[in-house]
């Protein structure tokens, strides 16, 4: 299905995600592809809405659409053709990534990166990125913001990327061109989690941006690595250390053993999977060991190489 859309009226640039033209726009849905000449709308600003509407945003208009069926532009939000009136505090935004309805379509969340330093021009109040909810009252026309859940411990504007996703109760933002993710109580703002993932964008060579953060239970989401569990055996110690990264579902370790490289069959310990790595204890094991994970039903998941319990060395 396709749908064409009128020109989008705003001055734009070359990062722009809606750009400018006396042309019409044609989005694709059916093909997620959007042409307009020789710029497009990625279709991670785009997002249909229950009515078969569209919810579009452009960074470089700091505009929200509605877009109808027939491609008529219902209303813009934001920038400096907004059909809204901005009520109270912490309504602005600009550069804006990851627009969302929220609420039965009662509230739109975004990140905003606040990165009004592109242009000159353009005046910020306190230029620090955040997630925002906004209250969208699309009778009155108004709208305000609700929550706002900034960056801890550093402050900072992004000049790209970005997200901020309600889960459960906790609310996670990524701070895009800055490595940080930071989850808060959505009802408190308290920090539940801080985390720096990379080098900071500062810097010219090995920095770390992330375009989109998300959390979401092991029930919905299964990590099966390709690779085997890994395994340190420490004689002196007497003790085996396992681990098994991306593995979400390992709720024991097995550790077995036996007299030759070819029949490591026998089970001397079973220990809960304890954080990152598991520490076994090597008491009963015989030349040589492996270690198996075992799901919460007693399947198992994978089983790591065998060791030689002398030097720790591969058995081959």
């Amino acid at each position: 299905k396709s749908i064409s859309l009128p020109a989008l009226s705003c001055l734009t640039g070359p990062r722009s995600t809606i750009s400018h033209s006396q042309n019409r726009t044609t989005i694709s849905l059916l093909l997620v592809r959007v042409r307009l000449n020789s710029h497009g709308i990625p279709f991670t600003s785009t997002r249909s809405i229950s009515a078969g509407d569209y919810l579009i945003s452009s960074r470089n208009c700091k505009t929200l659409y509605k877009i109808d069926k027939s491609g008529t532009i219902a209303w813009r939000l934001g920038g400096k053709m907004s059909d809204f009136k901005a009520v109270g505090n912490d309504t602005e935004f600009h550069w804006q990534h990851h627009a969302r309805w929220r609420a039965d379509e009662t509230q739109i969340s975004l990140f905003d990166n606040a990165a009004a330093v592109i242009e000159t021009t353009v005046q910020v109040n306190e230029p620090v990125a955040s997630g925002k909810f906004f209250a969208v009252d699309q009778k009155a026309m108004t709208y305000s913001a609700v929550a706002r859940f900034l960056p801890s411990p550093y402050s900072s504007f992004s000049l790209a990327e970005g997200s901020v996703e309600p889960y459960g109760s906790t609310v996670v933002t990524g701070f895009g061109e800055n490595p940080w993710l930071v989850v808060r109580d959505s009802t408190s703002g308290s920090v539940l989690l801080s985390a720096i993932i990379g080098p900071n964008t500062t810097l010219p060579i090995y920095s770390v941006t992330n375009y989109r953060f998300f959390q979401m239970s092991t029930l919905d989401f299964a990590g099966h690595p390709t690779e085997p569990p890994s395994v340190a055996v420490d004689a002196a110690e007497g003790a085996v250390y396992v681990s098994w990264n991306g593995a979400t579902h390992v709720a024991e370790w097995v550790l077995l053993t036996g007299a030759s490289a070819s029949a490591v069959e026998k089970e001397v310990a079973r220990v809960r999977k304890s954080g990152f790595e598991t520490k076994i204890d090597l008491a009963g094991s015989d030349a040589f060991v492996k270690v198996a994970g075992l799901a919460s039903n007693g399947t198992t998941l994978g089983t790591s190489a065998v060791y030689n319990v002398s030097d720790g060395s591969v058995a081959h």
